[in-house]
């Protein structure tokens, strides 16, 4: 091997080392999944979900990663079902009603919980469900006791979210609620990628660069893209490397590379609103 090969194509050569830089920014990022499933009423209508009055109402049960569901019908006079621990959900439907009618309030009546665990749509008399939540559901999707030709499928199971995943989640989450289209957030660690390379020549290096684009992949395969986004190696605090992800959803574009003010600079100040959460308003 020549010693031009030994720079290129070597056991530490350039070329290995920015392929485990970019991968490095992908599990920086991670990767999570939400549970998606669906229940096939196969043509089950209002009279069929119909169990009498003062009897307990036939229901199917669903999770997210933090609670269970049971999601039971009232036809005439039925009474709420015990369940075991999860929380009812009452689905009002008419013994007339049609199957695809069943299926739209059932999305309707699931996309009214509380704190919006699910997003749930209907087509024909299918609904079919999916978790807001990356992570694994509590328990797969039940039939319950509905009975009938009603068929429950778990479509694809979800998975515990890796990397900064979560992180990230949250944090989106909590600036939508706040009405941001601008802010920064701050993530703190560098996963498996090397901090000595990253931070050499305080981030002016092609390692840098492999790693930023791993974690620009990861992002876009989020729906995240790149003219969305700007990253910042942050390095003002201590040997540890962080990353200020500056999110732009509006109209004004972030386009820092490395920072080396304190982050209690005025570009940073802790009284910011969101400091606490991670989150830095622009």
């Amino acid at each position: 091997m020549s010693l031009r090969d030994s720079y290129f194509n070597g056991p530490s050569g350039i070329q290995q080392q920015m392929d485990a830089a970019f991968q490095a920014g992908v599990a920086y990022v991670g990767a999570g999944r939400q549970d998606q499933s669906t229940l096939n009423l196969y043509g089950m209508n209002g009279a069929a979900l119909a169990a009498g009055s003062a009897n307990p109402g036939k229901y199917f049960t669903y999770s997210s990663p933090t609670a269970s569901y049971a999601m039971w019908y009232y036809v005439s006079g039925e009474v709420p079902p015990s369940a075991g621990n999860a929380t009812l959900v009452m689905i009002t439907v008419l013994s007339g009603d049609s199957p695809t009618q069943v299926a739209v309030k059932t999305a309707l009546a699931m996309n009214a919980i509380g704190g919006m665990p699910f997003s749930v749509t209907s087509s024909s008399d299918v609904v079919s469900m999916v978790n807001n939540i990356a992570g694994v559901a509590i328990l797969p999707i039940s039939v319950g006791t509905l009975g009938g030709t009603a068929v429950a499928t778990q479509v694809v199971a979800g998975i515990l979210p890796t990397g900064n995943y979560s992180v990230l989640q949250s944090s989106l989450t909590s600036a939508a609620a706040q009405g941001l289209t601008d802010f920064r957030v701050l993530v703190q660690g560098t996963g498996t990628g090397n901090a000595v390379y990253l931070r050499y020549r305080n981030g002016h290096n092609q390692y840098l660069a492999a790693f930023f684009a791993g974690v620009r992949s990861a992002l876009a395969s989020e729906e995240v893209y790149d003219y969305q986004v700007g990253l910042t190696l942050d390095i003002s605090m201590s040997s540890s490397t962080n990353v200020i992800f500056s999110f732009h959803f509006g109209s004004r574009i972030r386009t820092e590379h490395v920072n080396l003010e304190p982050l209690c600079s005025n570009s940073f100040n802790p009284n910011d609103i969101g400091f606490d959460s991670g989150i830095l308003p622009i």
